[in-house]
């Protein structure tokens, strides 16, 4: 039945209450989680504890270039003095290298090796010797140098009898050989192209070192040399940090670390230059490998040439 009782009317007493327009649901369902919502024992999406930073430390060529003054005080250690500012070894080699003392004869005074000498007056330009009370005088005089030609840049073998009998045959060697072993052929082009071959060693100077741990597979393979007889002088410039550098080296070259000295580079390029000196000091090979590559600088006379 329908109910047109005015809402606003009076009821009067005995009437039955009027039905409610909005009646209470008996049994209201649950409140529905949204989906983001978390369980209750689970961490906030955003937790503190995950916002924390990430904890990083800068190398030592970083911190030298963006906080110079938090670098700690740093101390010589025994066995790694080549960049001792007492050292004057670097200044004596200069001065007597530039008085036209030779190297050998420097490195004998200084008690260093040859490598170590070129590396620190590679550059300098030596003065004619002969002029009466010249600093040439003066450096033959400090040096005592035993009568008789000691330069380095006598050819191997040119003095002993023995390894000049050795080039003999290296270079019948290498006239027999070249034609027939690609992988020897190539090895005699490249210390013919950039080693340097004296009386006493092997030579060469470079910046790469995968040319000079192939050279010095090379040499071992072929010219018997032994990875102890390999000796190295890094020249550096001013932001390369040395024990990366001679570690780097030593890697590559498969020799010990202790095999490898480096010396601050006077007239780098660039502060991150990095030279390499390599010697191997052995009469012999050195004898034997200049043999070779006399044989490819002078390869035999074809004979029909020589007939006519």
């Amino acid at each position: 039945m329908r109910n047109d009782r005015d809402p606003g009317a009076a009821v009067a007493p005995g009437d039955p209450d009027p039905p409610d327009p909005d009646p209470p649901d008996p049994d209201p369902p649950e409140q529905v989680r949204l989906p983001f919502e978390p369980p209750p024992t689970a961490p906030l999406p955003f937790d503190d504890e995950a916002d924390r930073p990430i904890g990083f430390a800068l190398t030592a060529r970083a911190r030298r270039t963006v906080a110079p003054a938090a670098l700690p005080e740093l101390s010589v250690v025994a066995g790694a003095d080549e960049q001792d500012p007492a050292d004057t070894r670097p200044a004596r080699a200069r001065a007597l290298r530039r008085a036209g003392a030779d190297v050998a004869d420097i490195a004998r005074q200084l008690g260093v090796d040859e490598l170590l000498v070129r590396a620190w007056a590679d550059d300098v330009t030596t003065r004619p010797s002969g002029r009466r009370g010249s600093a040439a005088a003066r450096a033959a005089a400090v040096l005592a140098a035993p009568a008789g030609p000691t330069g380095s840049d006598q050819a191997p073998g040119a003095t002993d009898p023995r390894l000049s009998a050795v080039r003999r045959d290296a270079v019948a060697d290498g006239h027999r050989r070249l034609s027939r072993a690609a992988d020897f052929a190539a090895g005699v082009g490249l210390m013919a192209g950039f080693a340097t071959l004296d009386r006493h060693a092997i030579s060469f100077q470079t910046e790469r070192p995968e040319l000079a741990a192939r050279a010095c597979a090379w040499l071992t393979e072929h010219a018997g040399i032994e990875p102890g007889d390999v000796r190295v002088v890094l020249r550096l410039g001013r932001a390369v940090a040395g024990d990366v550098a001679r570690h780097r080296w030593a890697s590559a070259l498969g020799i010990g670390t202790e095999q490898i000295a480096f010396t601050r580079w006077r007239h780098a390029t660039d502060d991150e230059a990095l030279e390499a000196l390599v010697r191997i000091a052995d009469a012999e090979v050195a004898a034997r490998v200049a043999g070779w590559c006399e044989a490819l600088l002078r390869p035999e006379a074809d004979p029909a040439d020589v007939a006519f």
